[in-house]
């Protein structure tokens, strides 16, 4: 196969399903008007491709019919969606007829495949958000299977449900099939374990799994099913990644919140039990957020994110830009004005875990609050703000939902205290409250961030946008999750491919390696954050992490042996 040419192709007809005509979700909101406001497609690919292989002994027609089984299912893979106008909204449409296209092609190269079904973007307003591409071996056999998706129809939780359905629809044997499918289905409507925080209680655990801070600090009540307690669950459903059982194939220069080569578990909760109800489509989540309950969540949300931004710092860039270099960091090659750093460091990740259990957090807030904690310093500021994607996934119904359910979480911690460890725990504390609050109208956040510029007379600069990916890792050869990085593992930078985000200065991911290191990415508009910044800002948060890890483990040493001695 070269370029975008398929030798054959299979039409898929559709028809007697649900047609529906709604308002876009809030999850699709985001992903939809970040499409509409990027740049140069060849920085980056929102959407998600997938490659999984197929059982021997299944034909071609049976891989069609499990993906006309896929689509039928789910409304968010048959739904275009129409711009707004002067007096209206971007809405969608739900098509219930139509034609998927099927495309086989004989060869092993599913990279290539997925070139090919990318080659163009993606027409939401006549086309269905979904493209296939069948790989088949020298006797005309289904070797793989190819999925280019939207990332409007779906996100990467989403995409472990949709390879979850065709894993088990093309089981090898009537009744392995039937238990995978019924698995998959079961699956797809997790929920929160045994433990999750009840009706009005205060949240002694986030969304990430964390403890409240030590030393009495006090959290806001919850509303129920908002906050899980299970650390497993939590960590699943605040990450984006790569479902169980399938190959993440990387789009150039994708951005580490698509889905990265190195991808990450997705929909991983232990102890999956079904919804008591029918898995509510994206449409139907359309009119829940314009019910008395969406519009309940998002006065909730408003009164949040208003407290922050009025006392929030105006820019984490307070300084002038500067011009950026003509040339692109050694091995780098990108937008111009853009750099891309990752750093790897195993001593970083044993500080971290020790940090994190000191301050009964999670490992992931301690690269965040290190990551804040060197811009607000740089900045000459006691604060940091900024976003944090959180994936919205807590409860049964939403961990089934075949749609994007992300949102971006406002978080102003204060970075000022005496230690890192006050960092920390300040940054916590800001998840705890910033997750009990994801669920909002963003266009409304949008009107809001400019009422409160005009109320301070300033522009707000919320241009610093954080991902965690590392609590959802691919699993290891024996079906569990990889060990972690080591101690051992050396201290590392490289330049990566830079790629531009639309409204974004810096953009920070944390990913963990089919190895089990964490990665922590770096992305930056290099007229706030030189190259060179960006470098020694990585380099920075080791140093902070691993010297606030040794410096209390010699005051604990100079503790004891003070004890000792006395006694």
């Amino acid at each position: 196969m070269t370029g975008a040419e398929f030798p054959r192709e299979e039409v898929v007809e559709f028809g007697g399903l649900r047609a529906v005509r709604a308002p876009l979700t809030w999850g699709q909101q985001v992903i939809y008007r970040a499409l509409q406001s990027r740049a140069q497609r060849a920085h980056y690919d929102y959407n998600q491709r997938m490659s999984l292989p197929v059982p021997e002994g299944r034909s071609l027609r049976e891989v069609i019919d499990a993906v006309r089984d896929l689509v039928t299912a789910h409304e968010s893979l048959r739904t275009v969606y129409r711009d707004g106008t002067a007096d209206s909204a971007p809405h969608q449409e739900v098509q219930g007829e139509g034609r998927l296209t099927v495309r086989v092609v004989h060869g092993d190269d599913p990279a290539a495949a997925l070139d090919a079904l990318a080659v163009t973007d993606f027409d939401l307003s006549r086309e269905w958000g979904i493209r296939v591409a069948v790989l088949t071996g020298p006797g005309g056999e289904p070797r793989r299977l190819a999925l280019y998706v939207s990332h409007v129809a779906v996100d990467g939780w989403a995409m472990g449900l949709v390879v979850r359905r065709l894993k088990g629809l093309l089981a090898d044997g009537a009744a392995v099939r039937a238990e995978a499918e019924a698995e998959a289905e079961a699956v797809a409507g997790e929920a929160a374990p045994a433990g999750a925080v009840p009706a009005g209680a205060v949240a002694t655990q986030g969304a990430s799994g964390e403890a409240a801070p030590a030393g009495g600090a006090s959290v806001q009540a919850v509303p129920a099913g908002a906050v899980p307690a299970g650390a497993a669950a939590a960590e699943a459903a605040r990450g984006e990644g790569a479902p169980v059982g399938a190959e993440a194939v990387p789009a150039k220069a994708v951005p580490a919140h698509a889905t990265p080569a190195e991808a990450v578990r997705a929909a991983a909760v232990p102890t999956p039990s079904a919804p008591t109800a029918p898995v509510p489509q994206p449409a139907d989540l359309a009119e829940t957020e314009r019910s008395e309950i969406g519009r309940t969540a998002d006065r909730r949300a408003d009164a949040y994110q208003r407290s922050l931004l009025r006392r929030a710092p105006r820019t984490m860039f307070p300084n002038r830009p500067s011009t950026p270099p003509a040339t692109a960091p050694a091995g780098a090659a990108g937008p111009q004005g853009w750099a891309h750093g990752e750093f790897r460091s195993g001593r970083l990740e044993a500080a971290a875990r020790e940090v994190a259990g000191r301050c009964r957090a999670g490992e992931e807030t301690v690269y965040l609050a290190a990551v804040g904690t060197l811009l607000a310093r740089r900045a000459g500021l006691s604060h940091c703000v900024l976003k944090t994607i959180f994936a919205n996934r807590i409860g049964a119904e939403r961990q089934a939902m075949v749609t994007p359910l992300a949102s971006d979480v406002l978080l102003c911690f204060d970075v000022s205290g005496p230690s890192f460890d006050d960092c920390v725990r300040a940054a916590h504390l800001a998840k705890l409250r910033g997750y009990a609050r994801a669920q909002y109208d963003p266009a409304r956040l949008e009107r809001l961030v400019a009422e409160i510029g005009r109320e301070r007379g300033e522009q707000l600069d919320l241009s610093v946008l954080h991902n965690d990916l590392g609590a959802l890792a691919p699993p290891a050869a024996d079906g569990g999750r990889p060990a972690r990085g080591s101690a051992a593992t050396e201290t590392s930078f490289r330049w990566a491919e830079p790629f531009r985000l639309p409204s974004v200065k810096l953009y920070c991911s944390v990913r963990t390696t089919d190895r089990g290191e964490r990665v922590i990415g770096l992305a930056a508009d290099t007229r706030y954050l030189p190259a060179p910044d960006l470098r020694g800002l990585l380099y920075g948060v080791e140093e902070l992490v691993v010297n606030e890890h040794q410096g209390e483990a010699r005051d604990r040493d100079v503790d004891e042996r003070l004890s000792a001695h006395v006694s």
